[in-house]
């Protein structure tokens, strides 16, 4: 029995748009306290509300490891940071882009970094 090149091909595209329609699209906002991401535990996420809540700096940079943010906020600028933290939660997302701003993060929604071509050689 032998199965005609275009069955075969309607098969494919079949599957591939249904596939398509099927997925679910991923709608993270980067700093967007609201959304959990892939990582999100209740362990780490106590842990890191202990951090805020103490403005422990250190505990907060122990928990976020190697990244990006990590070169942006510092011991300095941590009070602020956790100022924005607080107003994203409340939803106040426009004074938290302000203090965000101040302190050189990009606005909630944007990655740090690592968008746009920069892991490419091409965010110069």
């Amino acid at each position: 029995m032998t199965i005609s090149k275009s069955v075969i091909a309607l098969s494919v595209a079949s599957v591939v748009l249904g596939g398509f329609f099927l997925a679910k699209p991923v709608s993270a906002k980067w700093g967007d306290p609201a959304v959990r991401g892939a990582n999100y535990s209740e362990e780490r996420h106590t842990a890191m509300q202990a951090a805020f809540d103490g403005k422990n700096y250190d505990a907060w940079v122990k928990l976020m490891e190697d990244r990006p943010i990590v070169n942006s906020v510092t011991r300095e600028n941590f009070a602020k940071f956790v100022e924005a933290h607080a107003l994203a939660v409340d939803q106040k997302i426009d004074q938290a882009n302000a203090i965000r701003a101040e302190i050189g993060l990009p606005p909630i929604g944007q990655r740090l970094g690592t968008g746009n071509g920069m892991r490419r050689g091409m965010g110069r």
